[in-house]
């Protein structure tokens, strides 16, 4: 067998060679929701004047007043108050649909409103 010569290298290849890697153009990263759409819950569950609670409609108009997407995020917002109930941190009053805090999550929260914060 004869063996061949390698390919010359051509001004072009060097050129390729010489140029660094081409990145992919970078996507906005979108916040993520899964953490944080609990506390948001908790605030406006906090924020309630009624004594009843809010209700899962209220819940969702006033989260979309604050900037949050519900229409896109409706199914992750229902899996949230199922979750934050499961961990007794809400609690569905009698009309079944209506939420409000627990009695030891509202006495934590009232102590820290009171706690003024150290520095």
């Amino acid at each position: 067998m004869a063996q061949r010569r390698p390919a010359p290298i051509t001004d072009q290849f060097r050129e390729n060679a010489a140029l660094k890697p081409v990145k992919p153009p970078e996507t906005p990263v979108q916040p993520q929701t899964g953490r944080g759409l609990g506390k948001l819950i908790l605030n406006v569950v906090s924020q309630c004047k009624h004594q009843g609670g809010i209700s899962m409609a209220e819940l969702k108009q006033t989260l979309a007043a604050g900037g949050y997407d519900v229409s896109k995020n409706g199914r992750r917002l229902n899996v949230e108050t199922k979750r934050l109930v499961n961990n007794e941190t809400l609690v569905r009053t009698t009309r079944n649909t209506t939420f409000r805090l627990n009695n030891k999550v509202r006495q934590q929260v009232q102590r820290r409103r009171r706690q003024p914060a150290r520095r």
